[in-house]
């Protein structure tokens, strides 16, 4: 009878700080080594998925109200340009649209300062490299574009239109520029198409999210979600 050889895996056994602990799942596999039966034994150490994958509150708090101040701008500048007569006809929507809108010139400042001293948490081991970099990539366009360039670009428009903008009606920022008619339809194409552009940029954003929490049931959601009390 051949005698029997029991081995744990090379990968768990570099790394020294990993011990086996009530709760590792163990996994088994026979394998022939030297044309003799080996049992392979590998362990999946549970300690490892408590690494923090939770962001700060204050990153959580800017989040989710920028998040509710963009949208509902975002919603109230579309009925107000393509539903004016009906809905806007003495621009009490452009004015609300205006004055929440021009909040994100500030708080996205507020926002890449708080992130560049407090960085996001590590992205799962599940997520293939290419993934990784296709999550830092959007990122990078939900930063640039909608929370900079949409806003920015709007009081680009309102600027050559010769029209203010009263910041959560409290004071009014200055112009970018001179006003400037010829310029008008250019700004105006500009602004609306970057809108119509972020309105799909949020939505896949939101439709990803929702993958990583009910599909690949990681924590990335759970992460930018107030903690649970124990």
């Amino acid at each position: 009878m051949a005698s029997l050889q029991v081995k744990t895996s090379k990968a768990y056994r570099r790394k020294p700080d990993l011990v086996y602990n009530r709760g590792d799942e163990p996994r088994f596999m026979f394998i022939n080594i030297e044309n003799r039966p080996t049992l392979l034994v590998t362990f999946r150490n549970n300690r490892m998925k408590e690494k923090n994958v939770s962001y700060t509150t204050i990153a959580k708090l800017l989040h989710w109200g920028m998040a509710l101040i963009w949208l509902a701008s975002w919603l109230i500048g579309i009925l107000a340009t393509h539903w004016r007569d009906e809905l806007n006809p003495q621009h009490g929507l452009t004015f609300a649209h205006k004055a929440l809108a021009s909040t994100l010139v500030f708080l996205i400042v507020i926002r890449i300062a708080w992130r560049l001293l407090h960085p996001a948490p590590a992205l799962p081991d599940t997520m293939s490299p290419l993934m990784q970099r296709g999550a830092i990539v959007g990122h990078l366009l939900l930063y640039g574009i909608a929370l900079v360039a949409l806003p920015v670009s709007g009081w680009y428009w309102s600027s050559v239109a010769d029209k203010p903008i009263m910041v959560a009606t409290l004071f009014t920022l200055p112009p970018l520029v001179e006003p400037n008619k010829e310029l008008y339809d250019l700004a105006k194409l500009v602004h609306t198409w970057t809108a119509w552009f972020c309105g799909a940029l949020v939505g896949g954003h939101v439709l990803i999210a929702l993958k990583h929490h009910f599909v690949d049931k990681d924590d990335i959601l759970l992460g930018m979600l107030a903690k649970r009390r124990s």
